[in-house]
Formats: structure tokens, sequence, C-alpha cells
């Protein structure tokens, strides 16, 4: 939670309820099923983060980079989300094919 907080720039207040309402974040942080409860305080993440300082900041970003090893600067393989990607295609009730099928006839 600290790597999405530091990357998106938010609050520890509003990292809660952004955690809990997104299940990209939740199977980025690790969970296997999706969650209605955050897995810590607000106030946990600031205790944290001051134990840990700056350096131990990076040193866990460097680490989760890591995890992936070779793969990580591999550029052959992109893989992308095109789930909100507009799509080419029409539905059934769209003008455009009423005008299509009065043409036709």
């Amino acid at each position: 939670m600290l790597l999405l907080k530091s990357m998106f720039s938010l609050a520890d207040e509003v990292l809660k309820p952004a955690w809990i309402q997104n299940p990209y974040w939740q199977y980025f942080c690790g969970e296997q099923y999706f969650r209605e409860t955050a897995p810590c305080d607000p106030s946990d993440l600031a205790h944290l983060r001051k134990r840990i300082g700056k350096e131990g900041s990076e040193f866990l970003l460097k680490l989760s980079v890591q995890l992936h090893g070779k793969y990580c600067y591999d550029e052959r393989q992109v893989l992308v989300e095109t789930t909100v990607q507009e799509k080419d295609m029409t539905f059934p009730t769209d003008d455009k094919l009423y005008y299509a099928v009065i043409e036709q006839c």
C-alpha cells in the first residue's frame, strides 16, 4: 500500500477507501479475493513510513522490481488492460444501423 500511496500521491485517509473500491489495487497488494475492509488502519502506514524512512521505501521499491527478474526489462511482451478501451462495434439500438437498413431498402 505504501507503493500505491507514493505512486498516486494519496493521503493515508484517501488511500484506505480507494484500496477498498479497487480490486486491481488489492490484487497488486497480494490479496487473492476481494476484500470489503482495509488490511490496516491509515495510522499504521504513517508509523511504518516513519520507521523505515526514505531509504527503506526506496529499498522496498527496488525489491518489488527485482521480483520479476529478467522479465522486468523484457520489452518483447507488453500486457495491456483493454476492458475500458473503446471498441469498434455498433449496438443494435444505434441509429446508424437504422439508417443503413433504410438506405439498403
